[in-house]
């Protein structure tokens, strides 16, 4: 019995670190294209975007050749992005090779943020003009990689955002007040080498730690 007890104890303990996904707001499939699933799909010059629709559900991704040009997966319809009264989460998970890079931004009406991963780091930058931060330095990000970043309002100068590699926490930086003219999310491959999606998720509506 008292065995019996110290395992639950020690499951409970182990259960309590973690916290739940959210219920994504959006949440990319990819057994779809990105036009079913809500992206438009732009592409500057001439990338190589192979669609693995099919397959065992793990085994499907997005595999992106940006050595002749870049594409953006941006999120058709957002809703209003006001970071003073709703947190939000962003999170992917891609495996970097090359000179390139695959990242995420979103861009609230008062700030936005970008996140870049390369195969070595992750760059870390808060509107425009701000000298990206770099994080994680010399981690490599060759296999698949979970990227999550969080934002909370209320706290630190326009909210506080939180970046998470594979569930540890990197980074940590106070957003600054700047008008933005068009809210959105978006993901993206760019720069050379090969990026691989498996996951794009965001939620609006709170901050929640990996």
């Amino acid at each position: 019995m008292r065995k019996i007890l110290q395992l639950i104890v020690l499951s409970l303990t182990i259960t309590a670190g973690f916290m739940a996904d959210p219920n994504w707001t959006a949440q990319y499939n990819f057994g779809q294209t990105p036009e079913q699933n809500g992206f438009t799909r732009i592409l500057y010059g001439s990338p190589t975007v192979n669609l693995v629709t099919t397959g065992h559900t793990s085994n499907r991704r997005i595999e992106v050749n940006s050595t002749a040009g870049d594409v953006v997966f941006l999120l058709s319809s957002t809703p209003s992005l006001n970071n003073k009264t709703l947190g939000a989460t962003v999170e992917a998970v891609v495996a970097v090779s090359g000179s390139g890079d695959a990242g995420f931004e979103l861009t609230f009406q008062t700030n936005h943020f970008g996140i870049q991963i390369y195969s070595d780091r992750i760059t870390v930058a808060i509107n425009d003009g701000n000298e990206p931060t770099a994080v994680a330095v010399g981690q490599s990000n060759s296999a698949d990689t979970t990227v999550r970043a969080t934002v909370t309002p209320g706290e630190g100068t326009d909210g506080r955002l939180r970046v998470y590699r594979n569930g540890v926490l990197v980074h940590t930086v106070d957003l600054i007040p700047s008008d933005q003219p068009m809210p959105r999310v978006l993901f993206w491959a760019e720069s050379g080498g090969t990026q691989v999606f498996r996951a794009m998720k965001f939620y609006v509506g709170g901050p929640v730690a990996p």
